[in-house]
């Protein structure tokens, strides 16, 4: 008796994305919805948040048991699924630093910011 192995194709090969670098730096829906999206295709993205002024989404209900919270949101957790984050505060010197090593990691960056946001 021979045994026959089934293969699934979507397991088999790699995402169309991986191995490309992200660097996330949106706040409100479109954004990070967007960058879901290269998540979910097998892209590494790094959502970046500034200390001073986190994501608007974290205070969006529904919340986790109806108790609102900063890491309580749905709509948050849902549009930033397939992502890695850091906080960073934006005007410390060794934040630059970091930033500027991120970015030579990063094969692009995604951004929503407005002028002058730190």
């Amino acid at each position: 008796m021979t045994s026959q192995r089934r293969t699934n194709r979507t397991t088999d090969v790699g995402k169309p994305l991986d191995g490309v670098n992200v660097l996330d730096f949106c706040w409100v829906a479109v954004g990070p919805m967007t960058t879901k999206y290269l998540g979910e295709y097998g892209a590494n993205v790094v959502r970046v948040e500034s200390v001073k002024r986190p994501g608007t989404l974290r205070a969006a209900a529904p919340f986790k048991d109806g108790i609102p919270g900063i890491n309580r949101s749905g709509y948050f957790a849902s549009y930033n699924a397939n992502k890695m984050g850091i906080t960073v505060d934006m005007r410390h010197p060794r934040a630059r630093e970091l930033m500027l090593r991120m970015a030579r990691w990063a094969h692009f960056g995604y951004r929503e910011f407005y002028s002058g946001y730190s």
